[in-house]
């Protein structure tokens, strides 16, 4: 992968406290983009480790410390994918380094100050797929079918 092109980025998808029984997931709608829905993710500043910048991450977007969560797995590839039709400063696109967090519902808050959702839901896995932005539904894809195969989801 080309560091140089793509921006490296975590990502998460948070469970809630009914997993492993269930694996009801968060989805966020975002601020600044009419019917996109996403899951929290976020770019590593320079220094920063991917678990690093997911707790860092998690806590701008969604408001949960260290403390409100558990790092269920961390998948150990790093998927891609392209901006449509833009540049983001050099970047092209993104590589983003998954994540699978568990939480309980009553830490989320999406009123932060750096807020990025303008509302939340927690669905069931499929669901929650159907929701997101079709831009990362196939790195969506990617992730979930690592973390399924493994038994994690």
């Amino acid at each position: 992968m080309d560091n140089k092109i793509y921006r490296q980025n975590v990502a998460c998808i948070i469970v809630d406290e009914a997993y492993p029984k269930k694996n009801n997931i968060f989805v966020g709608q975002r601020i600044d983009m009419k019917n996109v829905w996403q899951f929290p993710q976020g770019g590593i500043d320079e220094g920063e480790t991917p678990r690093e910048a997911l707790i860092r991450e998690l806590n701008e977007e969604v408001g949960l410390e260290s403390g409100d969560i558990e790092i269920v797995a961390a998948c150990p590839m790093w998927f891609q994918y392209n901006f449509p039709n833009f540049k983001w400063g050099n970047y092209i696109g993104q590589q983003q380094k998954y994540f699978l967090v568990k939480t309980d519902r009553k830490n989320i808050n999406i009123g932060t100050k750096d807020a990025e959702f303008s509302s939340h839901e927690f669905l069931e896995l499929s669901d929650g797929l159907s929701k997101v932005s079709s831009l990362k539904k196939l790195i969506y894809d990617k992730a979930v079918n690592y973390f399924t195969k493994n038994n994690y989801l």
